[in-house]
């Protein structure tokens, strides 16, 4: 198999793990959609946040990436991009929980009472974008006008779906927790309960999927593994209720610090229940994990972290609905360190992951690459039973993995 990347730098940027069955032609390794769930190889489709198609033309676009999310105001270049190659995918990016006073909906929302109010009546906003104000994710007409805003945004300018951000909370204080101030629900006049936030906002997914049909509804929201378990009763609610055709978790291998092995382990295992599950019902479904290779843990760098965050994910990946986010504004970074991991032909899994017999460390045994992931905070030193190649071109039998390092070594045969 062979691993293309992605690169990715915003909320939520895509990388698909694609699995197809015997020899892969162009064709089978760039479709969308088609998914044999059994793995026999594995390849990885990339995916572009919109922040980054300012930085390159419709020709570097395609070349780099096979998804991206896009605003309205560059419908010309994913036209453009789509001349070059049919098969390219673009998803519209829309906010679901706030609206911007800068907005040309500003108004609207204002006449019709759908912005969220404190106590003392003052409206409240997103600490992190002031200029961005909460809505009433409950009320009927914010939810059907949304809904179509999307539909007549993809109807106008041909995407192929939606980035629906900031809809995924299962708990009041998720989707809340950047207010400037606790916000009542017009509807009770308290705070909001968390049954009242879930509820909400999956009716909203159903308005946007009665709206667009068979196109992809894409969500953000599950940000830990650890968070999902501790939650479980009440997102499975949503996995099981909404009709998403996907999601993506924004902090699934970091979040500014190294989790703990066990929170680690947590974000491995939901990787794999998620599959086994939410993606095995349907089989045109999606879910991936975000890093966020710019905002990096102390004493860390970013090859650590991608290194990190590739090799854990390939420890549990068993079809190609997932994806993989690798967020960073530095381009170059893109073609000269990530382009060249992403290249490298793993082969088909033989197994699942393991733990190294008298260590910490998580393998996980392709037909051409051996991963190995420390996710703690200390080194340990690998009998390797065998001799692999490193990246830069050294024969190696045994290995010293760092704390908080992931490797993939290539066999030597």
């Amino acid at each position: 198999m062979r691993i293309r990347v992605l690169l990715a730098y915003s909320l939520l940027v895509v990388v698909f793990l694609t699995t197809v069955q015997g020899a892969q032609t162009s064709e089978s390794i760039n479709s969308y959609g088609t998914i044999i769930y059994t793995t026999q190889t594995l390849a990885l489709k990339r995916y572009a946040p919109d922040d980054i198609l300012k930085k390159m033309d419709a020709t570097t676009l395609v070349s780099l990436f096979d998804m991206c999310q896009a605003w309205s105001w560059d419908a010309q270049k994913i036209q453009q991009a789509r001349q070059i190659r049919p098969d390219f995918k673009a998803l519209l990016y829309r906010c679901i929980k706030a609206i911007s006073y800068q907005s040309v909906e500003w108004q609207k929302a204002l006449d019709g009472n759908w912005l969220l109010k404190d106590v003392n009546g003052q409206l409240v906003y997103d600490t992190n974008y002031p200029d961005h104000y909460l809505v009433d994710i409950g009320n009927e007409q914010y939810q059907k006008w949304v809904a179509n805003w999307v539909k007549e945004n993809i109807d106008q300018y041909g995407f192929d779906g939606v980035m629906a951000d900031n809809s995924l909370y299962a708990w009041a204080n998720e989707i809340f927790w950047t207010a400037s101030t606790q916000p009542t629900n017009p509807r009770t006049g308290t705070f909001w309960t968390n049954e009242e936030v879930g509820q909400a906002l999956i009716q909203i997914h159903r308005e946007i999927k009665n709206a667009i049909g068979s196109k992809i509804l894409l969500c953000n929201g599950i940000m830990e593994g650890y968070r999902f378990w501790r939650r479980y009763n009440d997102y499975m609610e949503f996995l099981n209720g909404s009709p998403m055709d996907g999601f993506g978790s924004e902090f699934l291998w970091h979040n500014g610090v190294w989790m703990s092995e066990a929170e680690w382990l947590d974000s491995l295992n939901f990787l794999i229940f998620v599959q086994d599950n939410f993606l095995k019902q349907n089989l045109n479904r999606i879910f991936g994990a975000a890093v966020m290779l710019d905002q990096l843990p102390n004493n860390s760098t970013k090859e650590q972290m991608l290194t990190y965050a590739f090799a854990s994910t390939l420890l549990g990946i068993k079809t190609n609905q997932n994806f993989l986010a690798l967020s960073t504004a530095d381009m170059s970074f893109t073609s000269q360190v990530i382009q060249p991991l992403f290249d490298i032909n793993i082969g088909a899994p033989i197994n699942d992951y393991y733990v190294v017999a008298g260590t910490h460390v998580y393998a996980r045994d392709f037909s051409n690459v051996k991963v190995l992931v420390n996710p703690t905070d200390m080194p340990y030193s690998i009998d390797l039973q065998n001799t692999f190649r490193t990246a830069d071109g050294g024969m190696i039998s045994r290995i010293t993995i760092d704390d908080h390092t992931g490797v993939v070594l290539l066999r030597a045969s």
